[in-house]
């Protein structure tokens, strides 16, 4: 729907180009006034021209989601057997990512239609191994991906950081069984929820946000603080077991600092709606 809106959004600003050209040769009297007029009544079209769009996009996407399979691939990552320390450099757009702990280490993509293989590449930088995760995506997103998904399955074998680029995408990261040390997320549109767990008990990280909903559930049992760096997003904290600072920022009890490790992340960007989550013990 969104490359759909794009095209809608290039149409309109066509007329008005068109149109502004019309009436600034008609002050200037390089056009008639009769032609001025003329084009003032075909405003009209630009409703034919919307209604046209939506019916081939929905024609096409109807037939092409009934000639055309799922396609899945499933692809192993292999990790060095010394690397001291991961990091996940994902770029991804116009679908569904999912990041979870595993046994093993593989990409599971998911797509309907033709897919071509992610870009996978691998750095060694000393002890930290460094593994980029990229997907190619045009400026326009084609009728194809009415469902494109990826799964990344990390194995919880040592410390974790995450580096997250996101274009219209949703995302899903339990990190509950994994011992993350670091999160860089970068989003656009789309719901973003975060699952943190004990083994993140010293995360650091830093999110920005153009999300409709963004959900971090925190464990209980360690201290945590999430720092607010646009005040004006709605905030809602369900289960009450989170403070309120006159910064703005939101935290654990201070009993729960001296009880395992303490995490702090950073929220910024004009999300619409914060949930702040605290896990039940």
């Amino acid at each position: 729907m969104l490359h759909l809106v794009r095209w809608i959004l290039v149409s309109i600003s066509v007329f008005c180009a068109t149109l502004g050209v019309f009436l600034l040769g008609n002050n200037l009297g390089l056009i008639p006034q009769s032609a001025a007029t003329a084009m003032l009544n075909l405003w009209p079209v630009l409703l034919v021209v919307v209604g046209i769009l939506f019916f081939v996009d929905s024609l096409r996407k109807r037939r092409f989601t009934r000639t055309t399979g799922i396609t899945r691939k499933s692809l192993p990552i292999e990790v060095d057997a010394e690397a001291h320390e991961l990091l996940y450099r994902v770029d991804f757009a116009s679908g569904r990512l999912h990041v979870e702990a595993k046994e093993s280490t593989i990409l599971q993509c998911e797509r309907i239609g033709p897919m071509p293989d992610p870009v996978i590449l691998r750095e060694n930088r000393g002890p930290l191994r460094v593994v980029s995760l990229t997907m190619e995506h045009p400026l326009f997103a084609p009728f194809e991906q009415i469902q494109n998904s990826w799964t990344l399955a990390v194995e919880p074998r040592v410390p974790v950081q995450f580096d997250l680029k996101l274009h219209e995408a949703h995302l899903l990261m339990d990190l509950r069984h994994l011992p993350v040390e670091r999160i860089d997320l970068r989003a656009d549109t789309g719901t973003h929820e975060i699952l943190l767990g004990s083994a993140c008990s010293r995360l650091k990280g830093s999110i920005y946000s153009s999300s409709d909903i963004l959900s971090i559930t925190l464990p209980a049992g360690v201290y945590a603080r999430v720092n607010l760096v646009n005040p004006f997003c709605s905030v809602e904290w369900p289960q009450g077991d989170l403070e309120r600072g006159e910064d703005g920022s939101f935290f654990s009890p201070t009993a729960a600092a001296a009880e395992g490790g303490s995490m702090e992340i950073s929220v910024d960007g004009p999300i619409k709606r914060l949930i702040l989550d605290v896990a039940e013990t």
